[in-house]
């Protein structure tokens, strides 16, 4: 029997839980709300359906902020990127 390894993501199933993480920071953080999301909010909203898996869904949130499309805010939060950018 072939072993899987979990950590080889298939790069179009990684790039949509990363635009997945982005929707969901960028939709929680609107207005009125206070412009940021904690991770493990993220990982509520995503995995507590068991939709996604938690350790995907962690390594999909360090690409976004890898990739500049979500900022790490004082404390942890994350928030859009081009939040920083807003006046």
């Amino acid at each position: 029997m072939d072993r899987v390894d979990d950590h080889s993501d298939d790069p179009g199933d990684v790039d949509e839980l990363v635009r997945t993480v982005v929707r969901t920071v960028a939709s929680d953080t609107t207005e009125p709300r206070p412009g940021v999301m904690e991770p493990r909010d993220v990982r509520s909203v995503l995995c507590d359906d068991g939709d996604q898996d938690v350790d995907a869904v962690n390594r999909a949130i360090e690409r976004t902020i890898d990739r500049g499309l979500l900022v790490t805010a004082t404390g942890g939060g994350l928030a859009p990127a081009d939040a920083a950018e807003r006046p």
